[in-house]
């Protein structure tokens, strides 16, 4: 059983995405696409149509030590997911590439929490702090209007932030 993400871990994850936001210009940003052109700065990117059931997309960090072509991590991502699926786990490498260096392979059931390596929960944390940075989205709530939480007022910030609903 995996336990759940602390405050400290929760406030040191923000700080986290704040600072690369800072550091990519994109602190007073709405995110969404450009997180392709973000881990482009990064990594290799491939996007390929893995099936909707298959994962998500998978980092291939190490090579051999006198490759040069390998200073930039390898990253695949599933083409044949939802684009909004596709941005949330661009983010959710970007976090793994700077913060752990580790490989990983995002399964289809990414955002469920259940069961998750703590390793993952953080990854998946930084991806919903770093794509919707919290002031920006209470400037849209403010800008919308939208005074109650329903599932057309989810859905549309949903939409405006390039991010799965849940």
């Amino acid at each position: 059983m995996t336990k759940d993400l602390n405050e400290f871990e929760i406030n040191e994850i923000k700080s986290h995405a704040k600072e690369k936001l800072g550091l990519c210009r994109k602190g007073n940003d709405i995110i969404g696409t450009q997180i392709f052109s973000i881990l482009g700065l990064y990594a290799r990117v491939i996007y390929y149509p893995l099936g909707k059931d298959a994962p998500w997309g998978f980092t291939r960090i190490s090579g051999s030590k006198n490759d040069a072509s390998l200073k930039k991590p390898f990253v695949a991502l599933n083409s044949s997911i939802p684009l909004d699926c596709q941005v949330f786990a661009a983010a959710h490498e970007l976090y793994h590439i700077w913060y752990e260096q580790n490989p990983d392979m995002l399964p289809s059931d990414l955002l469920s929490e259940q069961g998750k390596k703590i390793s993952e929960k953080k990854a998946n944390r930084f991806a919903a702090e770093f794509l919707v940075d919290e002031i920006l989205l209470k400037q849209e709530i403010d800008l919308y209007k939208i005074k109650k939480f329903t599932i057309k007022s989810i859905l549309q910030l949903s939409d405006l932030f390039t991010v799965p609903y849940r």
